[in-house]
């Protein structure tokens, strides 16, 4: 506040202020009431979480600008960045949605070590893909250097592999466009993995134990380390479960009817509603951080 006090009696007494700082100021003070006087929130119709802070950012670098830099070009330019800034600010609010996913999207769940997936786990989503591109598509994954494991698709062909020394893993084709499937993945250690899809077990293969680096990131939409492996659809109904499930509980959690206290899950991310950039799962103990996924209207 201070800052901008001494903006403001500079732009007073001062004749000579460039029209381009003029008019960064006033868009200044257009984002400040903006940030005063709006609600984050969940409920729909409230700025979604995460909003004031990126909007916040923005007129943090306009005082930058303001204060070390004299060049039009410079005040044009951030101009432009404050204006795109609270034009998002101002639409980006909580309703029903899906997210989409394509080159740069992710939804970061943290590093994977901090999931105790070693043993056993059950990952759970629904998928729609609007494009098959050549080469791997990750729709889940903490694959890095030698080790962890992925579900992705390689052209119409739906994939889960594991790395127990070697990559195990089993699939299933042909994946059409334009087409919800939900899909579960079951890892148990020195026993077996095996892929669903729609409730229906398409793929079995023995496997022995998981190896994975902690620090890798557990990440949906892209590869946490591999940028260009990113699939170009819509995702759901995100779970994550303690145990292998059987075939009659997964045929079960087609309906996506959680609650976030059922046994043995470890979260559920629902994902039909834009709540923001960081989204705190049904059960209260994960947060995820997506980065440049856009929110589609709801069908």
């Amino acid at each position: 506040m201070l800052c901008c006090a001494v903006l403001l009696c500079a732009s007073c007494s001062d004749e000579t202020v460039p029209a381009g700082q003029e008019a960064l100021m006033a868009l200044v003070r257009q984002a400040e009431a903006l940030l005063a006087e709006s609600v984050e929130g969940v409920e729909e119709g409230n700025i979604a979480p995460g909003s004031k802070a990126t909007l916040q950012a923005r007129v943090d670098q306009a005082y930058f600008i303001m204060k070390h830099s004299e060049t039009d070009e410079a005040y044009e330019n951030a101009c432009k960045l404050l204006e795109t800034a609270i034009e998002v600010f101002v639409t980006n609010k909580v309703k029903a949605g899906t997210p989409y996913f394509n080159e740069g999207s992710r939804m970061n769940l943290g590093p994977v070590g901090g999931w105790d997936m070693g043993e056993e786990f059950t990952i759970e989503c629904c998928v729609r893909f609007d494009e098959f591109a050549a080469g791997d598509q990750n729709v889940i994954s903490c694959e890095g250097g030698s080790g962890g494991f992925m579900l992705r698709n390689n052209g119409n062909t739906l994939q889960f592999y594991i790395n127990d020394g070697g990559w195990c893993g089993v699939a299933f084709s042909p994946m059409q466009l334009d087409t919800w499937y939900h899909v579960a993945v079951v890892y148990k250690a020195g026993s077996h993995i095996e892929l669903f899809v729609d409730g229906e077990s398409k793929g079995r293969n023995k496997c022995g134990t998981l190896a994975f680096t902690p620090s890798i990131n557990l990440q949906l939409g892209t590869a946490p380390s591999y940028s260009n492996r990113y699939m170009r659809g819509n995702i759901q109904h995100v779970s994550i479960w303690a145990d292998v499930r059987t075939a009659d509980e997964v045929a079960a959690d087609t309906a996506c009817a959680f609650t976030g206290e059922e046994e043995g899950l470890k979260a559920y991310w629902p994902l039909t509603l834009n709540v923001g950039t960081e989204i705190t799962d049904k059960s209260g103990r994960h947060v995820a951080r997506l980065t440049d996924v856009v929110w589609q209207e709801a069908e």
